[in-house]
């Protein structure tokens, strides 16, 4: 008889679950949530397409736009991601994700598409994600 393996999410879940606890408990909750590219580069942006590479998944370290669905660490916030991620850890077992949309800003990568994909490949300890990148500066301080 074949045991299937337990899905990652309930152990990210629980340890998310923890970590915001604990966080509460010092009074650290707001620290808790997933940084977004607009707190780290003041728009308006200049974007430059630096193509497809091999990106180090402890690199990435936020979301361009706002989900609630992860926290910093990339563990779930929500009940509601378990079935996309247990879709995703099926359906990619045994083959790679597909590239995940990254943009790049100083050394650091935030998340245009593929948060599951980090989140899974997080869990799993997978050291590197590749991607399409976007480089990003901000136009800002060019303004007037």
């Amino acid at each position: 008889m074949v045991v299937p393996t337990p899905s990652s999410f309930e152990r990210a879940r629980a340890r998310g679950r923890r970590k915001r606890v604990l966080a509460t408990l010092v009074g650290r909750g707001s620290r808790r949530r997933l940084p977004e590219l607009g707190s780290v580069v003041p728009r308006p942006w200049a974007l430059t397409d630096v193509g497809r590479r091999l990106v180090p998944v402890r690199s990435i370290v936020g979301t361009v736009e706002g989900t609630r669905d992860f926290d910093r660490d990339f563990l779930p916030r929500k009940d509601l991601v378990r079935e996309r991620w247990r879709a995703l850890e099926d359906a990619f077992e045994y083959a790679s994700f597909p590239p995940v949309e990254l943009y790049e800003a100083d050394g650091a990568y935030f998340v245009l598409d593929g948060h599951h994909r980090v989140a899974i490949a997080r869990q799993w300890g997978i050291d590197a994600l590749e991607a399409d990148v976007t480089r990003v500066r901000s136009l800002a301080s060019r303004s007037r």
